[in-house]
């Protein structure tokens, strides 16, 4: 077994190692850190195309969508001014002595929206490190750490809480990417993406429900289908510029304990905030969500999105909804002996969800 100081960093971001003391001394440490770039209209179309999200608040009105907090202070994967990557969050810099890392759970308040030309600044906080502890992808530490952001103006725009699992896998020291897997890994890998060059669909306008009336509790929201193709993975790290190798590396992601490639924290939340707000409406604002990933959602799986109303509140005059949601993973098509398809029909809760949504004023 390598010593902390003979350990390298196989995600190539830049990770800190050290032991557990170590790592609990960055407890009460801050962080504050400022956009490499302003809120801009490229970055919001690439967020909305990841998640077919037709919102006209987000492609017409210049208002950022709520899932995209997080991806304004992402580093750009190469600067001229600098011999290393920054990382995106301050969990990334605590020494501790795993390899990898998962991000396991967020909790997100909303004070107000991101406009086009905003610069978003932050301070994250460390706010516990856990004693080591057993998981089902290795033995790790969990690292809680909380952010505030800020406009250029100073003004309150969000408070995130973060939870996240660094590890070591149980099947020996991470090697680089790719260095000991089998042709038939590759092989997987390359029938699954030439799988995906079909011809695209006709296109559709997008048409949008009403705004609802009158929501009560137990009611079911629209179901969000979305194919998740290898395309749309590495569109997801595109997008929200979280290169984190197990969103594009299947062979990194496969010693990290993974199937393949899988989606990020950031698709979740545009993914459960469009489910949402094509049920209300554009003008209706995401005032609170939390999400729990219990199991990843990898490339060549299906994504499906379902939740009810638990709870219609009227607070100082606004109309808050309550929603409890989950997204669901559903595997693609299985081809029996004879020949023949069949489909998997069930749905693996990889994701629950809670929402409160307030709706725009009629």
């Amino acid at each position: 077994m390598d010593t902390i100081g003979e350990k390298t960093d196989p995600t190539g971001l830049g990770l800190r190692f050290g032991t557990e003391e170590d790592g609990r001394s960055w407890i009460g440490r801050r962080l504050e850190r400022r956009a490499e770039v302003p809120v801009n209209e490229a970055m919001i179309r690439n967020y909305c195309a990841l998640v077919e999200d037709a919102n006209p608040d987000y492609w017409e009105e210049g208002i950022s969508p709520p899932g995209l907090l997080m991806a304004w202070l992402m580093p750009a994967p190469w600067r001229p001014s600098e011999n290393h990557r920054r990382t995106g969050i301050i969990a990334m810099d605590v020494p501790l002595p795993g390899r990898h890392l998962i991000n396991v759970s967020t909790e997100t308040e909303f004070f107000g929206p991101l406009q086009v030309g905003a610069h978003v600044h932050a301070i994250d906080e460390v706010t516990e490190i856990s004693p080591e502890k057993r998981t089902r992808l290795g033995l790790g530490h969990f690292i809680t750490s909380c952010t505030l952001y800020t406009n250029q103006s100073g003004r309150e725009v969000a408070r995130n809480t973060n939870l996240i699992l660094r590890y070591d896998t149980d099947n020996g020291p991470a090697t680089p990417a790719g260095s000991d897997l089998t042709d038939l890994t590759i092989e997987a890998d390359l029938a699954a993406m030439l799988a995906e060059t079909r011809p695209a669909p006709p296109w559709q306008a997008v048409t949008r429900p009403a705004h609802p009336r009158s929501p009560a509790p137990g009611d079911e929201l629209p179901a969000v289908i979305l194919p998740i193709t290898y395309q749309r993975v590495i569109l997801n790290a595109a997008a929200t510029w979280d290169w984190f190798p197990g969103h594009h590396n299947p062979f990194y992601a496969r010693k990290q304990g993974q199937r393949t490639i899988y989606l990020s924290t950031l698709f979740f939340h545009g993914l459960v905030d469009r489910f949402v707000t094509d049920w209300s409406g554009p003008g209706a604002c995401i005032r609170h969500r939390t999400i729990s990933m219990r199991q990843s959602i990898y490339a060549g799986q299906t994504a499906i999105v379902r939740g009810h109303v638990t709870e219609v509140r009227n607070v100082n005059g606004k109309q808050l909804v309550d929603i409890e949601a989950g997204i669901f993973a559903q595997d693609p098509l299985h081809t029996e002996a004879n020949g023949k398809n069949r489909e998997n029909s069930s749905e693996t809760l990889c994701v629950p969800c809670t929402v409160t949504v307030e709706l725009k004023k009629t």
